[in-house]
């Protein structure tokens, strides 16, 4: 609420009117103003996730299952989505879906055999450089 400083009467004003623009109160012809019950409100949110790893003792190096579910940072759109993941070694599975928190649209759905689902995450063939010395001894 926007408040002339002199005599207290409400001025019908926006709250960031520029000094500039402000109108004479009409009660008084003061251009000072007092401001009252400014509200600030701040806005955050909280992102879960839970994941783990079911194990054989002794018998293997990699978990027998593996799950990932809760929001996620989408790399691609740079949005937050709803993941959820299963890996089952034992089973021979893999399962992923991912959907936009907003729409819940489905961006990305894979359910296939895990003996099947290569070249993804780090096992993606990576792109080879060459040095500037290798360059030169490939021209020549």
């Amino acid at each position: 609420m926007v408040k002339c400083k002199k005599c207290g009467e409400i001025v019908n004003e926006p709250v960031d009117a520029s000094i500039d623009n402000l109108t004479p109160c009409p009660s008084c012809g003061s251009k000072e103003r007092h401001f009252e019950e400014l509200e600030l409100s701040v806005g955050s949110k909280a992102y879960t996730q839970i994941r783990g790893k079911v194990w054989n003792k002794g018998k293997s190096r990699k978990p027998l299952l593996e799950f990932k579910a809760g929001d996620e940072l989408h790399r691609k759109t740079g949005r937050w989505s709803d993941l959820k993941r299963t890996i089952d070694r034992e089973n021979d599975n893999y399962k992923e879906v991912i959907t936009d928190k907003n729409s819940v649209d489905i961006i990305h759905n894979c359910k296939e055999p895990l003996s099947q689902h290569k070249g993804h995450g780090s096992a993606k063939k990576r792109k080879t450089y060459t040095t500037s010395k290798e360059a030169k001894v490939n021209k020549e």
